[in-house]
Order: C-alpha cells, then sequence, then structure tokens
C-alpha cells in the first residue's frame, strides 16, 4: 500500500493508474487522470488490450479487492505493479483532495443533433445500432491518441456523447478520454440496450 504518486512521478515513470472499481463507483467520483478498469468487466481482458505488458501500473482498487487486482494481471504475466493506493479512493477523498465525475445522460434524453460515439466492436452493429452513428472500437481510442490522431478525429470543443451496449466499457471509453485532457465526453447510461429500448427520438438501423 502507497501514496498517490506525485505528477512527477507519474510522468518520469510513464504509470497508469488505473482504478478497478466499478463504472458506476467510478461515475460518482474518481482521481483526476485515472483509467477506469474494473474487475467486473473482464479486467485481464482489457488490461491486455489496452495496454502492452511492460506498463507500469498503480491501482486504485475497492476496498478488500487490492490483491485480486493485482493478481489477476499477474497471470497474464503483467506485473509491473508499481503500488496500490493506501485506504483506496475514499480515503483519498476524505483528505479533501482533487476529485472528479464523469458526465452521464439517460438514454430517453439523446436527441438526433448529439455527436454520439459507439465503442463496441464492428460486428456488434450487426446487432443493431443508431443510425450514422460513429462507430471508434474501445481499443482503438489509445491508439489513436499515440499516433497523434484522437483529436485530428474528436475535436476537444466539441461535446461527444459514448455508449457501448450496457454502458461499461463506455465508461473506460470516457476515462480514457479524460486522462488525455477531454472535457465535454459524456456516458450514456445503460448503453444501447437502454436506448434502443427507452430513446423515441434516434432513427436505429436494427438487423
Amino acid at each position: 500500500m502507497k501514496p498517490l504518486p506525485t505528477p512527477e512521478e507519474i510522468k518520469k515513470d510513464s504509470l497508469v493508474l488505473i482504478d478497478t472499481r466499478t463504472p458506476k463507483e467510478f461515475e460518482a467520483g474518481h482521481i483526476p487522470s485515472t483509467i477506469n478498469l474494473p474487475l467486473t468487466v473482464n479486467y485481464a481482458i482489457w488490461a491486455g488490450t489496452l495496454f502492452p505488458a511492460s506498463t507500469k501500473f498503480f491501482i486504485i482498487a475497492p476496498k478488500g479487492k487490492e490483491k485480486e487486482s493485482i493478481v489477476r494481471l499477474a497471470r497474464i504475466g503483467y506485473d509491473n505493479i508499481v503500488g496500490v493506493l493506501a485506504g483506496g479512493f475514499e480515503v483519498y477523498k476524505h483528505k479533501g483532495l482533487p476529485v472528479e465525475t464523469l458526465n452521464h445522460i439517460a438514454a430517453k434524453d439523446l436527441t438526433s443533433d448529439m455527436l454520439i460515439i459507439d465503442v463496441r466492436n464492428a460486428p456488434e452493429l450487426t446487432h443493431g445500432h443508431i443510425d450514422h452513428v460513429i462507430n471508434v472500437p474501445l481499443q482503438e481510442i489509445n491508439k489513436l491518441y499515440l499516433e497523434g490522431k484522437l483529436e485530428e478525429k474528436f475535436p476537444k470543443d466539441k461535446p461527444f456523447y459514448m455508449h457501448c451496449k450496457t454502458g461499461a466499457r463506455s465508461a473506460m471509453a470516457c476515462s480514457i478520454f479524460e486522462k488525455y485532457g477531454y472535457k465535454n465526453i459524456i456516458n450514456i447510461d445503460g448503453g444501447y440496450e437502454a436506448i434502443s429500448k427507452k430513446n423515441t427520438v434516434l432513427n436505429f438501423i436494427k438487423p
């Protein structure tokens, strides 16, 4: 258990801060510049998809899940864990340190003029999608940033509304955008499942 690394330490060691709490817990409050990688959503698979094995991680874990957060990464060969936050997010928050929340919107409140990003994989769209949606799979977002193309494709001055199937992957996507300085990123509650059932304004392409 360790204190949160300083910005200088994060930059010097190229640390990636991951928050392994649920998307809803992350949405309600999180440490700035952390990426949501929840234990509840194929945790190790997404770690292996989004980051190279050489990545150095610092973990913010749910109480009692600190060891699990480390062990599940180690099982896929990801063992560069430099520390786990002592006391977790709640202790950090109670100290009055900076906390950010994730913007979100109800599926029923979406309108056709909003810029909506579907972060599901392309084959998933065959099961139904919003007409004229922007499809950028979750795993492509970090790649676009590393290639210097993220802001070209998604200008920081525009609001973007993110969804996946149920809302978990899109929360992860929002956290990645936030890490790279985006302020106008909004997660859609319930993902496509909620949108297709509750929204009466958007046009859908269904199988």
